[in-house]
């Protein structure tokens, strides 16, 4: 219901007009708030505002954030062959570089018949992290045969003096 031109009402209405449009406000129980498409516009502007200028923050003495890391991968042992449609275990044997570093998980990116392996590791820094050196541990990463073919892997060992990731290739045919 829209108004056209202001009228008396009996339920205790405030009437607002402007020159195009009215606003109707009725201050009883059953209230109706009738708003032209202009004031929709200003009052979702106002919410979106309103909504983007709150912010949220942890405070201080939550501790310290967690952050991930890929560590380096020492020795891999794989099957000679693979069978397609049977998933495989591949043993990653890694280096675990200090005692906040915690086993996440495997990252792996597939282009075709390659799988990039990386190991995640996750740094929960907690004050009393020791560095160490030659600690190593292994995780099974299992992997499904889904093609025909051969797969080449190929498990991040870390960064030559220029930067650039080295990794242990390896290629694993398939038989039917």
């Amino acid at each position: 219901y829209v108004m056209t031109k202001p009228q008396e009402l009996s339920c205790g209405f405030i009437i607002f007009k402007n020159a195009r449009n009215h606003l109707v406000f009725c201050a009883s129980i059953n209230y109706k708030v009738y708003l032209n498409m202009k004031m929709k516009y200003v009052f979702g502007i106002f919410v979106m505002l309103l909504l983007s200028t709150a912010s949220c923050s942890l405070p201080d003495n939550e501790g310290s954030p967690v952050s991930f890391e890929i560590v380096k991968i020492v020795s891999v042992e794989l099957p000679n062959s693979f069978t397609l449609g049977e998933t495989h275990d591949i043993v990653v044997r890694y280096e675990v570089p200090s005692t906040c570093h915690v086993f996440s998980g495997f990252e792996v990116i597939p282009l075709l018949n390659q799988r990039t392996v990386n190991v995640v590791s996750t740094v929960i820094p907690n004050g009393n992290c020791v560095d160490q050196q030659q600690v190593f541990e292994e995780q099974v990463y299992r992997f499904r045969v889904t093609s025909n073919g051969s797969y080449v892997f190929k498990f991040f060992t870390g960064l030559d003096a220029d930067g650039i990731p080295e990794y242990i290739e390896r290629e694993v045919f398939v038989i039917n």
